[in-house]
């Protein structure tokens, strides 16, 4: 949209394109979710001079490498002086004449305050403004958010073309880590190449450990778990842990069952798509829970302990 060659857009080697890659460019917005550490802030809790600095730098990181995993080591929010900024850069118009792009990534964890700070300019955006606002949860994004906007969809990529494309970009990564990773990301090359960067074994193995002990209805045992990592946890890696409770619950759900009659195929494949669709419900709310500063163990309790009941259809006793 900003490249002075329409016809061939994005040109890559208009001045307009070049600003664009250096994250020079007076048109271009974007916001993300951060969690800003104390030194970044001034004393009144708003970004510092120091924290606007920081944030500038890890967005050209972000423009030269799209798929750049952001590490929380908190929880993320979309501070409302970020959103204020944004709607002052907005409403004073482009500069350059073509078109004013704002970017809002991660919106399903913008908070009440900084999404009615931007209402109104999404209700009524200046001339030749563009807002993209991207997120993996649309059922996590405000409904005033939602209102206001045209929902976009974007399939899922094929595993085999996400291993293909992740070959050229890590060729030094093994076969078998590329086809797990793209088997995970479920569509996603972002997430896949995310996996190869960042292994989650210690995520992985926490999660099958409780997906066991969850399945043999041990609560002593996933007690002695919980306190023995959630003193060193954070955000990051209980989010983790749940997304891979997902996929192994995917996983179990397509598990090979030819061994058995059609009667018990039809049975099995009932009653494993309705415990399927309640625990991944389970893991998506304990998700939302850490991203709106849940308490960790609270979190992790109450979730485990609903999917005990599911598997097993029976109540299960706090201790």
């Amino acid at each position: 949209m900003l490249c002075l060659n329409p016809q061939n857009a994005p040109c890559q080697n208009c001045d307009s394109c070049r600003k664009v890659a250096n994250n020079a460019h007076p048109d271009l917005h974007i916001v993300y979710p951060v969690t800003l550490a104390a030194e970044l802030k001034s004393t009144d809790g708003k970004l510092s001079e120091k924290g606007w600095d920081a944030l500038a730098k890890l967005t050209a990181r972000r423009i030269g490498n799209p798929y750049l995993q952001l590490e929380y080591s908190g929880n993320p929010v979309i501070p409302v002086e970020l959103i204020r900024e944004l709607n002052h850069a907005v409403v004073r118009g482009s500069i350059d004449g073509i078109a004013s792009v704002a970017i809002v990534d991660g919106i399903d964890v913008m908070k009440k305050e900084s999404a009615n700070a931007m209402l109104k300019i999404l209700e009524e955006p200046p001339e030749k403004t563009l807002f993209i606002l991207t997120t993996e949860r649309q059922h996590a994004v405000l409904p005033t958010i939602v209102s206001r906007s045209q929902v976009v969809r974007f399939g899922y990529l094929p595993a085999e073309t996400i291993v293909r494309r992740l070959k050229e970009l890590r060729p030094e990564a093994e076969d078998s880590t590329l086809a797990a990773a793209a088997d995970f990301a479920m569509g996603s090359f972002g997430r896949a190449l995310g996996l190869v960067d960042n292994p989650v074994e210690d995520a992985a193995r926490t999660a099958r450990l409780l997906w066991e002990l969850c399945l043999m209805q041990d609560w002593h045992k996933i007690g002695r778990t919980l306190d023995s990592f959630l003193p060193s946890a954070n955000y990051e890696l209980c989010r983790q842990i749940f997304i891979q409770m997902m996929y192994f619950i995917r996983t179990r759900l397509f598990a090979d069952i030819s061994d058995a009659s059609a009667e018990e195929i039809r049975m099995r494949r009932v009653r494993g798509c309705w415990q399927a669709d309640k625990l991944l419900h389970i893991c998506q709310r304990a998700v939302s829970a850490l991203q709106s500063n849940g308490n960790m163990l609270i979190v992790c309790v109450n979730a485990l302990m609903e999917a005990m009941e599911i598997l097993h259809g029976e109540k299960q006793q706090s201790r």
